[in-house]
């Protein structure tokens, strides 16, 4: 009986030695993190294991992501390794500096931007990444300037709406265009 170890897709397509590497940063990081876990717990490093629970957690998942999705060229496993890997960031700049949910708030918003702005090194669609940089990048600095007291947050979110407005039209404007062009 053949064993068949390769991944078959209509998009991409991974070779053995791929997915080898895949599965061995994973076992790597979750080790890691267990190692940390123990290591915590146990009290070697004085910080309260819940306090670094869910930050380590998302930092090894956003890890794993990001060095396999870099080993197997997959740009989505790269961009969706910043939803944990900036979520843990700021968890610990919250929880051991001296920063605030209230300050930081913006690089949430800010994470499409930021996934996009990595992945339009090396990955295709790049018009689309600088897209998403764009929107998500002037969307997270109208929130920053709430956060500088340079505008009232009222005033943020009501640009930030009026902006959102803009690309959904947008967005149906291509959308539409594309539909017509193809009858």
């Amino acid at each position: 009986m053949i064993k068949d170890t390769e991944y078959k897709s209509d998009v991409i397509e991974f070779t053995p030695a791929q997915l080898l590497a895949g599965k061995i940063i994973a076992i790597g990081v979750t080790v890691l993190l267990v190692v940390w876990y123990i290591i915590v717990a146990v009290g070697v490093v004085s910080v309260v294991f819940w306090d670094i629970f869910f930050g380590s957690l998302l930092l090894a998942i956003g890890t794993t992501l990001l060095l396999s999705g870099a080993v197997q060229k997959n740009s989505v496993s790269v961009w969706l390794a910043f939803p944990f890997l900036v979520p843990a960031v700021i968890e610990f700049l919250c929880k051991f500096l001296l920063s605030q949910y209230a300050v930081l708030y913006p690089l949430y918003i800010a994470i499409p931007a930021i996934a996009s702005l990595v992945c339009i090194t090396f990955a295709g669609g790049k018009r689309a990444h600088l897209k998403v940089v764009v929107f998500f990048g002037m969307e997270a600095v109208f929130y920053l300037l709430a956060v500088l007291s340079v505008i009232p947050l009222f005033v943020s979110v009501i640009i930030s709406v009026f902006f959102a407005l803009i690309a959904v039209i947008y967005i149906l404007i291509r959308i539409f265009r594309s539909t017509s062009d193809h009858e």
